[in-house]
């Protein structure tokens, strides 16, 4: 592996496991990220740590204070702003996508969904399903061919399976909303499957409002 290669794959390392020790809750919102300390804990050198703080501020899971970077405090407000952002680019990524995906695509987005509902029907895999949102959205993204697109999607859905508290609305609600924005796609309906997925991502945001962050 060359340098340059090994020191990508390092900070990708440092990255993931800083973001779990965010997620996981042993870094808490507010805490002081002290790079000694934690370069020393994961076992790498301050270079990669400093390169992966850096997309972790950029994906809004750290920011910058007067004391220095720190993890970020969520609130209700902030993470609605995050599902806003969604709703236009996932929005955007289905009227771009309507004419060019695929009949395979298609396929498999509607097996897959459609199998993870019934093991949360039939056996209560609530992750298994949640897995398959995860997937479901972001195929429909780079189906969009997109790469600005893309870009600004990842950050967001960074931060949004960090906070998010896992699924927001019951699959009950969502997989219906999954198959009709396929519907839209498969008849190469646009206009259609974007209003579809921003009404979709939208209808999240009251049940976030009620979800308890704290917007102190």
């Amino acid at each position: 592996m060359s340098r340059v290669a090994n020191s990508g794959y390092l900070e990708r390392k440092v990255y993931n496991e800083v973001k779990e020790l965010i997620i996981n809750g042993e870094l808490k919102p507010g805490d002081l990220i002290i790079q000694d300390q934690i370069a020393r804990r994961i076992g790498v050198s301050r270079t990669p740590l400093r390169r992966a703080l850096a997309q972790l501020e950029r994906d809004y899971l750290l920011e910058s204070t007067p004391q220095g970077l720190v993890v970020r405090r969520i609130s209700s407000g902030l993470l609605i702003s995050v599902w806003e952002v969604r709703a236009a680019l996932e929005g955007l990524a289905c009227r771009l996508s309507a004419q060019m995906m695929d009949e395979a695509t298609l396929v498999y987005l509607r097996t897959l969904i459609t199998s993870a509902y019934k093991k949360w029907k039939e056996h209560g895999e609530l992750e298994a399903y949640r897995k398959a949102d995860v997937d479901f959205h972001t195929r429909l993204v780079q189906a969009s061919c997109n790469p600005i697109l893309h870009q600004n999607f990842t950050q967001t859905q960074v931060f949004a399976l960090a906070f998010s508290k896992g699924i927001i609305r019951s699959p009950e609600e969502t997989y219906p909303e999954h198959l009709a924005i396929l519907d839209a796609l498969e008849e190469r309906n646009e206009e259609q499957a974007e209003k579809l997925m921003i009404e979709h991502l939208r209808k999240a945001i009251p049940t976030i409002r009620q979800s308890g962050w704290s917007d102190g």
